[in-house]
């Protein structure tokens, strides 16, 4: 399967699971209604910049399983302004892992839409 993004050798690690009914994650973006700005991995968006062992990570995005975590972030200097937003994800959406409590990485396939309460977003 191609992702969206390139990913490192070993990525999606293999206790990521595939995204095979629908699902409903929240994610923080910038703009409303969300663009394809909205859906850029940090590797993508600071490429000169060196994860080390959070290579893998930094390839995915962001999301949460409760919109509560979600705001949360928001209190945190970097994501003041942002807004969060819900997606839809179902059957070909991508690999999905836990890290822990409500935060998920996400590495979605190529050419995947996004259902999300604002709109829809090609990626």
């Amino acid at each position: 399967m191609r992702y969206h993004d390139q990913l490192p050798p070993d990525c999606p690690p293999e206790d990521a699971v595939e995204i095979t009914e629908t699902i409903t994650l929240y994610r923080l973006v910038r703009n409303l209604p969300p663009s394809i700005a909205d859906f850029k991995s940090y590797r993508t968006l600071r490429p000169g910049d060196q994860f080390g062992e959070n290579e893998c990570k930094a390839s995915g995005l962001s999301v949460y399983s409760k919109r509560s975590s979600a705001e949360n972030q928001r209190r945190r200097p970097n994501f003041k302004d942002h807004h969060v937003c819900r997606l839809d994800l179902g059957n070909g959406a991508g690999k999905l892992q836990s890290s822990g409590g409500a935060h998920r990485t996400w590495w979605p396939y190529a050419d995947y839409v996004v259902n999300t309460d604002a709109g829809t977003v090609q990626l």
